[in-house]
């Protein structure tokens, strides 16, 4: 069956029933920054603009600590071999800042994945859960609200100023039978077609 893609205000204005079809064209709206409206022509309200100077990093982890005690009581943050039996499903460089301690640990945790994966061949592998478990996969189990800030503090010492920097970060997250979540991750060399984190 053919189709055909137009723009929204190119749309004809009744459908094959001949009902009014609803003006669909974008709101023209631009703030003195030039960021446009993101809503159609004619919405009620106040305009929405994706306004990227409130996007704010993730929490350390020691700050989530004090806002989550109850989320937190008793967590600690240890890197763990995957067991070889275990079946896992998929769910820019910087100057480098001060590293508290939490950092300093996952540094320590991303160079030891990596030596792992060295040591192990350096194997190719597409994605985490295509990659042989065993050897070089490590994970962390964590409660929900640290993800983000875990996946930044394992993305850091990728960066200017960690053990493995210039390094592959490898990842993907699963839920764990406690209610908390598994981030399983490596850390390679570069792949050859140029990406850089996978999930």
């Amino acid at each position: 069956m053919a189709t055909l893609s137009v723009k929204p205000d190119q749309r004809p204005a009744k459908d094959r029933d001949g009902n009014e079809r609803p003006n669909l064209s974008r709101c023209e709206f631009r703030t003195e920054k030039k960021r446009r409206c993101l809503l159609v022509s004619g919405h009620e309200g106040d305009h929405a603009m994706v306004l990227r100077s409130e996007i704010t990093p993730p929490k350390t982890l020691a700050e989530l600590r004090k806002d989550n005690a109850d989320a937190f009581k008793g967590f600690k943050l240890t890197a763990e071999i995957v067991p070889d039996a275990e079946e896992i499903r998929r769910e820019y460089k910087r100057e480098a800042g001060p590293r508290d301690a939490d950092q300093v640990k996952v540094d320590a945790d991303a160079k030891r994945a990596y030596d792992a994966w060295v040591k192990a061949g350096s194997p190719a592998f597409r994605s985490i859960p295509d990659a042989p478990k065993g050897k070089f996969v490590f994970r962390y189990i964590i409660p929900p609200p640290a993800f983000d800030t875990v996946i930044m503090m394992l993305r850091r010492s990728t960066q200017t100023g960690g053990p493995v920097n210039g390094k592959r970060l490898a990842y993907t997250r699963a839920q764990h039978e406690s209610g908390n979540v598994m981030v399983y991750y490596a850390v390679t060399d570069p792949r050859s077609d140029g990406n850089g984190d996978s999930k």
